[in-house]
């Protein structure tokens, strides 16, 4: 469910709220233990997008807090996934979606998360971060589509995508 106003100017602010259900389909677990329960979450998400006049660049900047329970996560010491219990994350995104010319076009984004594990069966997890969650995350993906000539409708692009995992 969401809210957006579209002003004349090109800002729009928004704020959405949704819930999810996912079943917990990982076969690699302690043995002799029961299938997970289904991971259940709920999400608010608020922000702001700005469209350009020439409507060439879209930009977005948005907080967000989800919150999920039932969910599992893989331990590689063990080679097996194992309940984690109830997780929050929150965190700051930015995007921006541009059309440069009509050959180039590019996407680039960057992503602030915060976990921590809220209820847990996992000693010693409480309080903590989940592991293998990038805390910092950017990405840029940039296109070329030829218009015109022998190549016409051929594309060539070119991506990255860095993160970086602090723990505490």
């Amino acid at each position: 469910m969401g809210l957006l106003y579209a002003f004349d100017n090109g800002i729009s602010p928004y704020i959405s709220y949704s819930t999810s259900f996912e079943p917990n389909l990982q076969t690699r677990r302690a043995p002799g233990s029961a299938p997970f329960e289904p991971s259940e979450g709920r999400q608010l998400e608020a922000g702001i997008k700005y469209l350009t006049p020439n409507e060439q660049t879209l930009a977005t900047l948005s907080i967000y807090q989800l919150q999920q329970r039932n969910v599992t996560n893989y331990n590689a010491e063990k080679a097996y996934f194992e309940p984690v219990g109830e997780i929050r994350s929150r965190g700051i995104e930015a995007q921006i979606n541009s059309q440069l010319t009509e050959n180039i076009s590019f996407i680039s984004s960057y992503a602030y998360t915060d976990t921590e594990v809220r209820k847990t069966i996992t000693a010693g997890t409480q309080g903590k971060e989940l592991p293998r969650v990038p805390k910092h995350m950017a990405s840029f993906w940039g296109q070329y589509d030829e218009t015109s000539g022998l190549f016409n409708g051929a594309k060539a692009g070119f991506g990255c995508e860095i993160y970086r995992c602090i723990s505490r």
